[in-house]
């Protein structure tokens, strides 16, 4: 856990380039569909949403607490996390300093989710 998250090639293994600014371990990255831009989730109670090109950061997003993991949603500028708080916030990135839309219920630390796009709707597993 080294503060960073790494970009890597999918077929070779090939290092691509580092994503530089957590103050704390880097428990979790995901791309997002076009692979264009990168999030991650920190022990320093942040997410960050990266360039994926450039490596730039482009918003970071303060919680209360560790956050563990983090997903795009399908298809969508919205990323939602969560962690250690045990509440899953959506961030709508075309707004990123709107208070993020929070989902309730959880009574320990979240450690995965994952964001699908069913026929009924967009999901948060």
């Amino acid at each position: 856990h080294d503060k960073t998250a790494m970009l890597r090639d999918g077929e070779t293994g090939d290092w691509i380039g580092t994503f530089e600014g957590h103050n704390g371990a880097v428990w979790w990255a995901a791309l997002n569909e076009q692979a264009t831009m990168a999030a991650t989730a920190s022990g320093d109670f942040s997410a960050k949403v990266w360039d994926a090109t450039t490596g730039d950061e482009r918003y970071t997003f303060v919680h209360k607490h560790i956050v563990r993991t983090i997903d795009w949603l399908p298809g969508s500028r919205h990323i939602a996390t969560a962690g250690k708080e045990t509440i899953v916030r959506l961030f709508d990135l075309s707004r990123p300093e709107a208070e993020p839309q929070t989902l309730l219920g959880h009574s320990a630390l979240v450690r995965v989710l994952h964001c699908t796009d069913e026929p009924s709707g967009q999901q948060v597993l």
